[in-house]
């Protein structure tokens, strides 16, 4: 079976949805997560979704399996929400533009996870 591994700066990435699946259980609904995860879009083509969660278990659980491919969780903190603001600016120059007709699709960027991981800024996590 495939176990989440532990990243720079306390990140935790899997290949596996399922190995969310305890992460925050037993934390009160002030704790949450941002979560960045590679989805294909069309073959061959990937995009990052950069965003924020109280429960990524039920989050990524959306995700189907064919096409969301890596999934990366910050620690549990209270200002998760903060930090996916700081992220989105941070990769702002990577964020696909809204498609006529089909609303704002301000959480997907234009970048590898490892560029993510590399160039992921310093945050906060307060507990």
């Amino acid at each position: 079976r495939y176990r989440a591994r532990r990243m720079i700066r306390g990140w935790t990435y899997s290949k596996e949805k399922s190995a969310f699946s305890k992460l925050g259980r037993g934390l009160s609904n002030d704790y949450g997560f941002v979560y960045a995860i590679r989805i294909e879009v069309a073959q061959g083509f990937t995009l990052l979704k950069i965003g924020a969660t109280r429960n990524p278990s039920a989050r990524f659980s959306l995700f189907n399996k064919r096409t969301a491919t890596l999934f990366c969780v910050s620690p549990a903190h209270t200002n998760f929400w903060e930090n996916e603001e700081i992220l989105h600016k941070a990769f702002s120059k990577y964020r696909v533009p809204a498609r006529p007709g089909k609303g704002v699709q301000a959480e997907f960027f234009n970048l590898s996870m490892p560029y993510f991981l590399e160039h992921l800024p310093s945050l906060n996590y307060s507990t």
